[in-house]
Formats: structure tokens, C-alpha cells, sequence
């Protein structure tokens, strides 16, 4: 919409009735816009009972896209530019270390990250365009109990569940299957039975492909929540091993 358009200089319109030639002269000279409204190449105007539309029809029809040139193009939306973390998620242990996250991005999509958390840093590159890596450095945690920060990649959330001195609590489950390719559905049942504090939950799928993802889930006291393998769009079609790790008041169940 708002392209300008100019009836060539070099069309012959004197085979045009009179009337239609004064108009196609002006177009000529001051061109059209394009409102990307009504049927193609239609042609309105300001209502006026001095138009006959039984001459003007007909001389318009005469017309064709060919006939014109374009003077300016019209509103040109920007390009979305969005990036896919190849995991949302990853748990640590309490001594300082890194992570690297892969992120998949059109070619040309320039992207960034950002820490929301003081104990997190993002150490290189601050900036990518197209597919790429940023890694974050992770601080020591001196506490006991574990903790959650966040860091913005790509315009996406990425989570780090740090244990403290108290060890998160690992469990495996060897076969997973999303998409039905195995013949069933996979299903994780997290359940916290602690009466006062969330339970803090990273799964991280392990894909037969050699590839992984992870996702993080927050499990609110004495309650529990529900991971469905089929929703998690990195798993389709996809087989997988699962690695459930814990701040210890989850236990997973898969079935």
C-alpha cells in the first residue's frame, strides 16, 4: 500500500475519448496510489455527478499494469527477526562455571542477550546475526539451598537452576518418545509434596540424533505439574532419553 504509480510518458492515448484523455494526461503528470483496495488495477476517485462512468469505464479497461511505472514503492513492513534457543534451560552445580546456548536465527537476524540476574553474566558475543552461540558465565553459589536465575537471548527466557552446597537430585528415565513414533506418548508427572517451598525442575531430552533440549518448571508446594513430551516442539517425531534433575522436593514420574 502507498506505492506511486505514473501512467508512462510514452503511452499513446489518443485513441481515448476527450474526456478520458484529460484524466490519463494527469496521471501522467501526477500519478496514482496504490490502496490496495478493490479488484485489480481498479481505479477510483472523489465522487462527483460530473463523472460518467459509461465513457470512463470502458478508457480505464483500456489500461493495463504494463502502462504505468513505479515512482516510489509503497510501506514496506520490516522483517521479523526472532531466534529459537536450541533449550530454554540448564542446571548447574554450585561452583562457577558457564553455559553455552545455541540459538537458530535467519541469516541477517541480528540478535542479543541480556542478563536479569546479577549472578549471571553474559560474557561473548554480546550481539550475533544469524545462527550462533552465547555463553553465559555463572557465578559460585555460596548458599545451601539452590537458586533460579535469567538470562533474555534472542528475545527469549533462558533459565539456570544452580545447585548450592546441597547437590541437586538427578533422575533418568531411558525411553521417551514424542510424536507417537514409538508406539506411545510420554508424559512427566512432577509432584511436589513439600507443604511451603516450589520445587525447581529442569528436563533435559537427550534426542537420538545426537542433539538435546531442556526446559525448566517451577512446581508450586503440594501441588504438581504435567510435562507432555508432544508439546515441546524440538522433540517432534523424535525419540529421546530424559535426564530430570532437582533441587530435591520433585519426583518425577513418567508414564
Amino acid at each position: 500500500m502507498g506505492a506511486r504509480l505514473r501512467l508512462k510518458a510514452a503511452k499513446d492515448i489518443s485513441g481515448f475519448p476527450p474526456e478520458a484523455q484529460k484524466i490519463f494526461r494527469a496521471i501522467k503528470k501526477y500519478g496514482l496510489i496504490v490502496a490496495d483496495n478493490g479488484s485489480d488495477m481498479y481505479v477510483s476517485g472523489t465522487y462527483d455527478t460530473r463523472w460518467d462512468n459509461d465513457v470512463l469505464n470502458p478508457a480505464f479497461a483500456g489500461l493495463t499494469a504494463s502502462d504505468f511505472e513505479v515512482v516510489q514503492l509503497g510501506w514496506n513492513p520490516p522483517s521479523v527477526c526472532s531466534g529459537s534457543l536450541g533449550a530454554s534451560a540448564e542446571a548447574v552445580a554450585a561452583p562457577a562455571g558457564s553455559v553455552a546456548v545455541a540459538v537458530t536465527a535467519s541469516s541477517g537476524c541480528s540478535w542479543g542477550a541480556t542478563s536479569t540476574t546479577g549472578w549471571i553474566t553474559v560474557v561473548a558475543p554480546s550481539t550475533v546475526s544469524g545462527n550462533g552461540t552465547i555463553t553465559l558465565a555463572v557465578g559460585a553459589n555460596p548458599g545451601a539451598a539452590s537458586r533460579v536465575g535469567t538470562a533474555t537471548i534472542a528475545g527469549e527466557t533462558f533459565t539456570v537452576l544452580q545447585a548450592g552446597s546441597t547437590p541437586l537430585v538427578a533422575r533418568y528415565f531411558a525411553e521417551g518418545s514424542a510424536g507417537g513414533i514409538l508406539g506411545f506418548r510420554c508424559r512427566f508427572a512432577l509432584a511436589n509434596a513439600d507443604p511451603a517451598t516450589p520445587a525447581n525442575v529442569v528436563l533435559r531430552f537427550l534426542k537420538s540424533d545426537g542433539t538435546s533440549t531442556a526446559q525448566y518448571v517451577q512446581v508450586p508446594p503440594s501441588s504438581r505439574r504435567t510435562v507432555d513430551a508432544d508439546t515441546l516442539a524440538a522433540l517432534a517425531d523424535s525419540a529421546f532419553s530424559t535426564v530430570v534433575e532437582s533441587d530435591g522436593s520433585s519426583w518425577p514420574t513418567a508414564r
